[in-house]
């Protein structure tokens, strides 16, 4: 519908933005299912003070994924332990943890699509681009404001990216 209107409002934009990112948290919520990973690999409750950034680094380094370019890896170091730990067992956490814990899951499943598609299809820094767009562009408080252009561009790619796990539906 938005792709059709010559003149879009800024609301059916930002919604447009909110539910790309919320289709692709939902698809980083079923593989979190369908590749559990025991909670157990992180360090427990007491430790989440202890959690750093080059402890995070050095946990997804340590992943049979050789997918991880320093930018992703950097980027998601970030994330708060608790956070990826709810992603864990939850299933609900911000984009980023989920992307952490999914690809934790990676460790216990040979099958896990992450270690069977390219980089090139993967995509996991376009992906991350995406929800950084969403948390400044599309938020109450957010002074910059998506346009539509940015908007479909997000929406055609988290898209195509959930075509990739069709395989495995």
């Amino acid at each position: 519908m938005l792709a059709s209107q010559e003149r879009s409002w800024q609301e059916d934009v930002t919604s447009l933005l909110i539910e790309t990112h919320n289709l692709a948290e939902s698809v980083l919520q079923w593989l979190l299912k369908q590749f559990s990973v025991d909670v157990r690999r992180l360090p427990d409750k007491s430790q989440d003070n202890k959690w750093t950034k080059q402890i995070a680094v050095q946990t997804l380094q340590a992943l049979p994924i050789a997918k991880l370019d320093d930018e992703l890896v950097r980027r998601l170091a970030s994330q708060n332990l608790r956070e990826i730990r709810n992603a864990l067992i939850r299933g609900n956490s911000s984009l980023k943890a989920l992307m952490f814990a999914a690809l934790l899951s990676t460790i216990e499943h040979s099958d896990h699509p992450f270690l069977k598609l390219s980089a090139d299809e993967l995509r996991l820094t376009r992906l991350l681009d995406m929800a950084d767009a969403r948390n400044k562009k599309a938020g109450h408080s957010g002074s910059e404001r998506i346009d539509r252009e940015e908007a479909m561009e997000h929406a055609d790619f988290v898209i195509e990216w959930v075509q990739i796990f069709k395989g495995w539906y």
